[in-house]
């Protein structure tokens, strides 16, 4: 009763204000720094590419859309949710906060907002990068799931769905590209490696295990196997 009552209570609309603060100092503060040393860190829509300019250009109307949409819904207070639930959100953006920090620290001099046309970056595989591919995009989605759990109503729902994804679609798109040999010089692995796979040999033994475990699911074992999971008593 006393954490229902102490979590009710909370000032939620300056924790918002303090994890998006945060959140936004992080991604200025590191974009001021790479300008003072001649970095351009902001480079969304300058791929010349038409369907990744385009794609680029509405995962910037989103993430800027967003913005304002949080705003006001901590001016009008429009929150659906409980307490206990605004509190783990505000401990989820503070994650999401910890999580993009990390991101823009490793990646040094080597980080960008976009997809860069000209530069040649370094790919970082230490850090947190050694357990996330994309920790920035999952630094936003978190934060975004906060202030989403904060102030739940239809507009902050929509615009945090759709940004969170976009930010994923992009990053997909990024990787794809990155790997297009040798138009953008993306990474592939360790050299003189014997190359033992191919769609060919993948394809066949894929279709041939969704097969059998299709037939293994329809036979008796099978039957009891899923009748076990369900805690359903087996038919012997």
């Amino acid at each position: 009763m006393f954490h229902s009552d102490f979590e009710e209570k909370l000032p939620y609309s300056v924790l918002t204000f303090v994890a998006l603060a945060v959140f936004y100092a992080i991604y200025f503060g590191k974009m001021l720094a790479q300008k003072r040393r001649g970095i351009r860190t902001r480079q969304i829509g300058s791929c010349k590419e038409k369907s990744l300019h385009t794609i680029e250009l509405l995962m910037s109307v989103v993430t800027l859309g967003i913005v304002p949409a949080q705003i006001l819904s901590i001016v009008f207070g429009l929150s659906c949710l409980p307490g206990g639930v605004r509190f783990t959100g505000f401990l989820i953006a503070l994650l999401g906060d910890g999580i993009f920090l990390a991101a823009v620290l490793c990646m040094r001099d080597s980080w960008r907002a976009g997809i860069p046309a000209q530069d040649k970056t370094e790919i970082v595989t230490t850090g947190i990068y050694a357990f996330s591919r994309n920790p920035a995009f999952l630094g936003f989605d978190f934060m975004y799931i906060g202030v989403l759990l904060l102030y739940c109503n239809p507009l902050t729902a929509a615009f945090t769905a759709f940004a969170i994804v976009m930010l994923g679609f992009v990053a997909v798109v990024r990787i794809t590209i990155s790997n297009i040999y040798p138009f953008f010089e993306g990474a592939h692995g360790i050299s003189d490696i014997p190359r033992l796979t191919t769609i060919w040999t993948v394809l066949p033994i894929t279709v041939i295990m969704v097969w059998l475990m299709r037939n293994f699911l329809k036979s008796h074992y099978g039957k009891n196997c899923i009748a076990i999971n369900q805690q359903e008593p087996p038919k012997w």
